[in-house]
């Protein structure tokens, strides 16, 4: 099974995860520009925007699928959140916030809210 095919079945079960606790999801594998994408971005009840990162690792022998999320790939998300947020006419009053799914072994999932704060140009 390749690389790609995995991602979008994790993907699919984060969502249904995400679903299940009360997200909507406005969109998924957004790209808005070629340095990266968004996986999920969906709403709370609360009205907060969310840009989720996924993450799978068959086991954790090389670490958690948590610790590859790191400060590039935070910035980058952050980019791609601003490019979002000012393409679908989001303001700057609008709450977000970043989350990441973690996915390990027989679909264990574990969702880290406010995983990390904003991380801007720098």
């Amino acid at each position: 099974m390749n690389k790609r095919k995995i991602g979008n079945e994790r993907e699919d079960e984060a969502c249904l995860f995400l679903q299940k606790n009360g997200v909507y999801i406005r969109h998924r594998n957004v790209k808005l520009f070629r340095a990266g994408e968004i996986d999920i971005v969906g709403m709370d009840r609360e009205k907060t925007l969310l840009f989720i990162e996924v993450k799978y690792r068959k086991n954790e022998d090389c670490g958690s699928p948590a610790e590859s999320v790191d400060c590039l790939k935070m910035r980058n998300i952050c980019k791609c959140a601003d490019y979002y947020r000012l393409r679908y006419g989001f303001t700057d009053s609008q709450r977000c916030r970043f989350d990441v799914i973690t996915i390990t072994g027989a679909n264990r999932i574990h969702w880290i809210k406010n995983a990390f704060d904003y991380v801007g140009k720098g």
